[in-house]
């Protein structure tokens, strides 16, 4: 099995991601998109070029799921896992993979556990299971390995106008590995621990109007006009004590109404 490991970052933070990169591996390639319009310092371009494994690009763009599809775009190996550029990697990160490929053989895209700096595994149940449109929900995009070829036969990928760095930030995740469900591919959960990331806060509680929108439009792209909407509505509804101020939870009624593409 080869792997490509997709990273995605932005402006100055290929300066620290340049500095975490995995080690050179067999069968591994690095694939970096960077979004931004500055120059790379001379280190930073003396270790890209130092490397064999790692293709660079350069991307005049903004938004993360733009740079995820690029990424999509350039990768050619069996498998693929999607990667953040302050996530640390185990160095058997490689082995983890191919043995989850290996015996679970059947499976078009395995999504697996990592640990939150401080705080352990947080969320992650220490079972394997099949993935569905619920199960999906809860996912990140740094917890998602698939194979390549079976790309091809999905239609849109990552949705461009959610995701970090695009006006709808939030909810991308779900939304891409349901159109993976719909185009009949079949994923697993698989309790191995993949990477270690910062702990992160941009989904603990409803800051603004584009928060509210992001979630109508995760339910929406999966289950659906009407159910998403219904959906949409009982969610809100559960998370009263989430949001920031009255004013805000009136408006997340507004959005119910909000058109959909």
């Amino acid at each position: 099995m080869t792997l490509d490991m997709l990273f995605s970052t932005f402006g100055t933070r290929i300066i620290e991601l340049a500095k975490k990169l995995p080690v050179e591996k067999d069968n591994v390639t690095i694939i970096i998109c960077h979004q931004t319009t500055l120059d790379l310092s001379a280190e930073v371009k003396e270790l890209l070029d130092s490397r064999k494994d790692i293709k660079y690009f350069a991307l005049n763009s903004q938004g993360v799921t733009k740079s995820r599809n690029f990424a999509i775009n350039k990768a050619n190996s069996d498998v693929l896992i999607f990667c953040d550029d302050d996530v640390t990697y185990p160095d058997d990160l490689y082995d983890i993979i191919n043995n989850a490929y290996i015996d679970n053989d059947n499976q078009d895209f395995i999504t697996f556990s990592y640990i939150k700096t401080g705080l352990g595994l947080h969320k992650f149940g220490n079972k394997k299971y099949e993935h569905n449109y619920k199960t999906i929900l809860n996912v990140g995009t740094i917890e998602v390995t698939c194979k390549r070829k079976k790309l091809d036969s999905v239609k849109g990928w990552f949705p461009e106008d959610m995701g970090a760095g695009s006006r709808y930030y939030l909810c991308d995740e779900p939304v891409f590995l349901s159109r993976l469900l719909k185009a009949g591919l079949v994923g697993c959960y698989i309790p191995e621990i993949i990477g270690e990331h910062p702990p992160e806060s941009s989904g603990i509680e409803f800051v603004d109007v584009n928060s509210l929108v992001s979630r109508l439009y995760c339910f929406v792209r999966i289950f659906g006009n009407i159910a998403g909407r219904l959906l949409y509505f009982v969610f809100i509804m559960k998370n009263f004590s989430r949001f920031k101020s009255v004013s805000l939870f009136c408006k997340s009624l507004v959005v119910f109404f909000r058109k959909v593409d």
